[in-house]
């Protein structure tokens, strides 16, 4: 992410802040990750806390017995590096469906495929050649469709409700989100940090470094778009927020960062 980045650039990843942001993110992701999961599933909620109980002892019992074995297994059978890629995709697919029919959103598996295929021999060898084709054509076509979402929701809009869209993109509520998520992220940082022994200036970095919102805001949006039952005027609105939102959030972390490590 950003705050990466600057980390790097700072030579600052090893630093306690660095590390401290590096492993909350990941929490921070998985646990994002689940509460959507469970948010966006279908069905009973019994039966929804039942598949989610069974999913994660399976990825569990898969991380910590199975894919060490198989991955050995595969840099026998398979040669070619196209195999591996292809295994990994055909591997992220088959979590997304097991995650989708045990009431979990398809994203859910998606991710803990992800940090499962980290764990094998052959991660490097995928992650070079997912990344090429992420960068190429799957980031790419994700924002994409994130654009074509917000147009469709205006273009649905009859011709005299374009006046109450323009009073919507202008009125302060999608600045009062962005504030307070901002504020809330910083805000949640800073005292966990306090509260785990690191001094005051630490802390804030912690806290700042937390802020940048990107991907993982932007794809909670469009599923909640796309699965509840929002209002045209409320979808865009959601949607508008968000992006504005992962532009002030990645705009303001860098100097921010920067500025704390210079003193």
């Amino acid at each position: 992410g950003i705050t990466v980045r600057v980390l790097t650039d700072l030579d600052a990843l090893n630093t306690l802040p660095g590390t401290t942001i590096i492993s909350a993110a990941v929490i921070d992701d998985i646990i994002g990750i689940i509460v959507l999961g469970v948010s966006l599933g279908t069905g009973n909620i019994y039966l929804t806390s039942i598949g989610v109980v069974a999913f994660f002892i399976f990825i569990l019992s898969f991380y910590t017995f199975i894919i060490e074995k198989l991955s050995t297994i595969i840099e026998r059978v398979f040669q070619s590096p196209y195999s591996y890629v292809a295994l990994g995709i055909v591997f992220v697919l088959l979590f997304s469906v097991l995650a989708k029919i045990l009431g979990l959103a398809a994203i859910t598996g998606a991710y803990f495929a992800g940090i499962i295929i980290g764990k094998t021999k052959e991660k490097r060898i995928i992650l070079e050649n997912i990344r090429g084709m992420g960068y190429a054509l799957f980031i790419p076509l994700f924002f994409v469709g994130i654009g074509f979402k917000l147009v469709q929701e205006i273009s649905t809009l009859e011709s005299e409700s374009h006046i109450l869209l323009l009073q919507m993109l202008q009125s302060p509520i999608p600045y009062i989100f962005v504030i307070l998520a901002i504020i809330g992220k910083v805000l949640g940082s800073v005292l966990g940090s306090k509260f785990l022994g690191l001094d005051l200036k630490d802390s804030l970095i912690v806290g700042f470094g937390m802020v940048p919102r990107m991907e993982v805001a932007l794809t909670v949006a469009t599923l909640a778009i796309s699965i509840l039952d929002f209002t045209t005027i409320d979808a865009t609105q959601i949607i508008y927020s968000t992006i504005l939102l992962v532009l002030i959030s990645s705009l303001m972390t860098p100097p921010i960062i920067q500025a704390f490590f210079k003193k």
